[in-house]
């Protein structure tokens, strides 16, 4: 009998730490609808503390939980949020009612248009300027709202290192690092001449760099894939992309379903995002995928649909594909080549939905 409360107490403390967890995703998901941050990596940002520990407590599979992260948390949204709900759910999980962030730049995408403006650059001089492989990058990144991975902003930091790392990342404090000039996100810059102003918003869409391509509408499944690599002209619905160069293969657009590929990361994948991706021929599906070319494929099956991976390990003596999905609530599981009607491997994201 003295055995079974120790017992007992541990599964105490292990269920009020779930509870936590379970607040602490609430909280999260608050921050994310009110326009305070995009992702998992911007709250650790903002609490100053090691984003793996955060994407741990915030993730679905998630485990770690403690009061100094709570605190943490508590403290980098000052005043949003109850300490007594947060650790014991008691009360209203708002200290002082609804709340919206007032930063005119809340996310990546648009802290990276504003600068784009400051400095009175096109895509295409922005991209020489900073080194980007591709003007596609900063037109996604502006036009679509795609979310710039932490590579992007660390060139662009690294050419233009007035601005302040934590606005661009996260938003927080001022947006110069400079004390002489220093410009905070909430004050008005000073009037540009008119011909100034003109040159300064001049980002120019030329139709010459770009390409249209068949969007693949439905996840479809079973029979209805046996058309697939050959859909109707007619019938499909073409969606115009930016290139920096013309595409020669099989593409398709797909939209990403469900949650098995996002993790909270700038190269999740999130519901509703589209993805161009290039078809791999059936003669090279054994031979092996290039999985460090590409970080993501998609497997048109007869039994799954349309999944989209990464592919951790690959048997082609036994015809089998171990895939693996980002989100750690999703098992990895083996595919064989048998069940596969197409492969495509991922080429780039072409559009992503802001979503609430």
């Amino acid at each position: 009998m003295p055995k079974e409360k120790p017992r007992k107490q541990r599964s105490r403390k292990t269920a009020s730490r779930k509870e936590q967890r379970d607040r602490m995703l609430r909280a999260y998901d608050y921050l994310r609808s009110h326009g305070f941050v995009e992702t998992t990596d911007d709250v650790a940002l903002r609490m100053g503390v090691n984003r793996s520990s955060v994407r741990s407590a915030l993730s679905r599979g998630g485990t770690y939980m403690s009061l100094r992260l709570i605190d943490a948390f508590l403290g980098a949204f000052e005043g949003i949020f109850s300490r007594e709900w947060l650790v014991d759910g008691v009360g209203e999980m708002l200290a002082d009612g609804e709340v919206f962030s007032t930063s005119p730049h809340p996310t990546r995408s648009d802290r990276v248009s504003h600068l784009m403006e400051r400095e009175g650059l096109t895509y295409g001089e922005m991209t020489k300027e900073v080194g980007l492989s591709s003007a596609s990058t900063l037109f996604r990144i502006t036009r679509y709202g795609q979310r710039p991975q932490d590579g992007t902003l660390d060139k662009i930091l690294e050419r233009y290192p007035k601005y302040s790392r934590d606005w661009l990342y996260a938003g927080v404090g001022p947006m110069l690092r400079t004390p002489e000039g220093s410009l905070k996100e909430h004050e008005v810059p000073e009037e540009l001449d008119e011909e100034t102003a003109a040159i300064s918003t001049a980002i120019p869409y030329i139709p010459s760099q770009t390409m249209r391509f068949p969007l693949v509408e439905d996840p479809a499944v079973a029979g209805a894939l046996t058309s697939f690599g050959d859909p109707d002209p007619e019938g499909v619905r073409m969606i115009e992309v930016p290139v920096d160069r013309p595409y020669r293969g099989t593409y398709r657009i797909f939209t990403i379903r469900g949650d098995s590929m996002d993790d909270g990361t700038s190269k999740g994948l999130a519901e509703g995002d589209r993805v161009l991706a290039r078809s791999v021929d059936r003669d090279y599906w054994l031979d092996g995928l290039h999985t460090r070319d590409w970080l993501y494929f998609i497997f048109v099956t007869r039994t799954e649909g349309i999944v989209i991976k990464q592919v951790v390990a690959q048997d082609p003596a036994r015809g089998l594909f171990r895939l693996h999905s980002l989100n750690p609530f999703y098992h990895d599981f083996d595919l064989h080549v048998s069940d596969v009607v197409a492969i495509y491997n991922v080429i780039e994201i072409v559009s992503r939905r802001l979503t609430v």
